[in-house]
């Protein structure tokens, strides 16, 4: 009997530092592909970010009264769009309503700035729905008081410039109020959960 345990227990052992072994490999093997998601889905995220912004930093900047150069807002639309088109499945729903809208702005001849209402692009056509437009859209008290007044304006330029201005700085507020790093955590947990 004792003779049958010394050659049992080394093999019992070896059997559960095997499974043990194999047991904490696959582990870290999960999370180091764990880790590699996260980190790709971060870099992933910051590329577009970097991307929308750098594509709309120049319309949200655009000087109110400058002429807008046709030629120009037409490749500024085509490229929005392929942006849409090209990150839909990152994008939150919110950014990519405020994409569509700031394409319609673009190529719209009557100078409107336009909003989502009932999953519709609709021009904006009350006042008030411009001033709330323009509080929303508004870092400083500044633009609050006296954005709408561009709008209002009888030069084409000023009004053509300060909507595609605000509708820009719309969009940028849309990602940084719902593409965030939460967005994102939230975004790979799910992906998590539908790969377990």
């Amino acid at each position: 009997m004792t003779n049958d345990l010394a050659v049992v227990l080394p093999v019992i052992t070896l059997i559960i530092g095997a499974i043990l072994g194999l047991v904490s490999s696959t582990y870290v093997t999960y999370i180091q592909k764990r880790d590699s998601i996260s980190i790709k889905l971060l870099e992933q995220f910051f590329k577009v970010r970097d991307e929308i912004c750098d594509k709309l930093s120049g319309l949200a900047s655009l000087k109110i009264g400058d002429p807008v150069d046709p030629k120009h807002v037409t490749e500024v639309r085509e490229g929005i769009s392929r942006l849409a088109y090209k990150y839909y499945d990152i994008l939150p729903p919110q950014v990519l309503r405020e994409i569509y809208c700031l394409h319609a702005c673009l190529g719209d001849s009557k100078n409107r700035i336009f909003r989502c209402k009932d999953n519709l692009v609709v021009p904006i056509t009350e006042d008030h729905e411009l001033q709330d437009f323009i509080s929303d859209i508004s870092l400083v008290d500044n633009l609050k008081a006296f954005g709408l007044v561009p709008l209002k304006s009888r030069n084409d330029a000023v009004k053509k410039s300060a909507c595609i201005n605000y509708q820009a700085r719309c969009v940028l507020k849309s990602l940084n109020d719902h593409f965030t790093i939460n967005h994102l955590m939230s975004w790979a947990r799910a992906l998590e959960c539908q790969n377990s």
